[in-house]
């Protein structure tokens, strides 16, 4: 696959590197990508994704969508007369006295100038402390009966108020957020607003055209130069990112030293032994047959015998 006899049409043979694993191996231990290692580009050659836009008729596409703005802006109106007339009849109308710390500051303000819970529970103590008369009976009835209508007023009437109050509040400065353009108060900011919207009228009557036409080869191009970009990062992603092999090498490196300290060393250190041995066996076996001749040759003792 790697190694075709012919790549493209046209024939190979002769022309590619052999593929060796020393070569492989090296590769690894530099920590190159697979790519790099297996010699991939001569099979694919990922630069050639560089020249897609060119290919595909991509930049002239792009070209094309902005040679392809073309509109009338001669007439072009966003507000006309009779809408700027009565867009300026606002500012005369009656929300230009609006003035939110007014209705802030009078809602601010307290309901009551004091908490008829407070009231009415002085008004409880007050009749626990009168006498228990028949003549001071009814006041201690109506001194209860207040204290009882204070506390409804209360919870009916007084919450729902300051609840309320806070409501407007919220709104009043909601609306004074609403009424005002540019921190200006609403009769000024009435004919700011319709000058520039005028403004705009006018711009787009007169650099409209070159402004959406700039604006739009300024968008293909960045775009253009987004494509290009991830091509060129995929290309460097696949020569120096993807399928990194040093972890191969390691591999290969630990059995090269488990190869060599559980079967190459102890061979060596076994033929090592041998071969002494042989060494020394050799000369031990000439002395050997030398002595075995004298002993073979040796003569009966001529003289007596001598006892001890």
């Amino acid at each position: 696959v790697l190694y075709p006899q012919q790549n493209k049409g046209k024939p190979t043979s002769g022309g590619l590197p052999a593929l060796r694993i020393s070569h492989v191996i090296t590769a690894c231990q530099r920590n190159q990508t697979i790519y790099e290692v297996l010699h991939i580009h001569n099979r694919i050659d990922i630069h050639e994704i560089k020249d897609y836009p060119a290919q595909y008729k991509i930049n002239q596409t792009l070209d094309d969508l902005v040679d392809g703005i073309s509109f009338d802006d001669s007439d072009i109106q966003i507000l006309s007369p009779e809408d700027k007339q009565r867009i300026l009849s606002l500012a005369d109308s009656a929300l230009k006295n609006f003035d939110s710390a007014q209705y802030i500051d009078n809602l601010n303000d307290t309901i009551t100038k004091h908490s008829l819970t407070e009231i009415a529970q002085e008004l409880l103590q007050t009749a626990k402390k009168i006498d228990k008369s028949e003549d001071m009976k009814d006041v201690q009835v109506s001194l209860r009966n207040q204290a009882l209508h204070l506390e409804t007023y209360e919870q009916n009437w007084v919450i729902p108020m300051k609840n309320k109050s806070v409501e407007l509040i919220r709104l009043a400065n909601d609306l004074d957020y609403s009424l005002r353009y540019k921190d200006r108060p609403f009769h000024e900011s009435i004919p700011l607003l319709v000058n520039e919207i005028e403004r705009a009228q006018l711009f787009f009557r007169v650099d409209g055209r070159q402004f959406v036409k700039d604006t739009a080869i300024n968008l293909t191009q960045y775009f253009a130069s987004e494509i290009e970009n991830y091509l060129r990062m995929v290309v460097q992603a696949v020569e120096k990112k993807i399928g990194l092999c040093a972890p191969l090498a390691n591999v290969y490196d630990a059995g090269v030293v488990s190869l060599c300290s559980a079967i190459v060393d102890p061979l060596n250190g076994f033929w090592a032994g041998a071969a002494l041995c042989i060494v020394l066996f050799l000369p031990t076996l000439v002395v050997a047959v030398k002595l075995a001749s004298l002993y073979q040759k040796s003569d009966p003792y001529p003289g007596p015998l001598v006892e001890s």
